[in-house]
């Protein structure tokens, strides 16, 4: 398995960062276990740590009123919730162990003690995020614009958008494990 600044440096919101300060980043992480079944973060919480997964697998689920819907499934190398370093939004989705996990976890108030220190971290994160953000807008137009319109209501058909939210969200997860 990879160094802890190796795993980082594949987290998109630190691809523009030097070796050093990955490792200062590396240096600020700590390891944690999750059993099978168990919630590294549910949905409503606040957002606390970014996750990299050394072993393991985490399913992310969004509950809706039928079932939970699974925006991705996440194995050894990839990250969850990089976001949750950058604002004090409720999660979005809840994040379960479908078995035994180990990560490196990234609290917030660590991360930004770091970015304190070391001012230019935080631009070069400004500038990803940035881009970031603009990709999404990017995907979420391309969803509205994809979703059938019902005649009658005038509303986009649900199921419609689902399938596209769900085919997107697997292209998303290739194209973060491709990196």
């Amino acid at each position: 398995m990879a160094s802890p600044p190796e795993l980082l440096a594949r987290v998109p919101i630190f691809e523009e960062l030097a070796p050093q300060e990955i490792a200062w980043i590396a240096e600020a992480t700590h390891t944690r276990t999750f059993a099978e079944g168990e919630h590294l973060f549910e949905i409503g919480e606040p957002g606390r740590s970014l996750y990299v997964l050394t072993a393991g697998t985490v399913q992310v689920l969004h509950p809706n009123r039928a079932a939970n819907f699974q925006l991705a499934r996440v194995g050894p190398g990839e990250f969850i919730d990089e976001m949750a370093l950058l604002d004090d939004s409720p999660r979005s989705a809840t994040a379960r162990a479908i078995c035994d996990v180990e990560a490196l976890v990234l609290d917030k108030t660590d991360f930004h003690k770091l970015v304190r220190a070391h001012p230019d971290v935080g631009l070069r994160l400004l500038s990803v995020m940035s881009r970031r953000l603009r990709k999404a807008d990017e995907q979420i137009s391309g969803l509205n614009s994809k979703a059938v319109r019902d005649p009658l209501s005038g509303l986009h058909n649900r199921l419609s958008f689902e399938e596209r939210l769900e085919e997107e969200t697997a292209r998303a997860a290739t194209e973060a494990r491709s990196r």
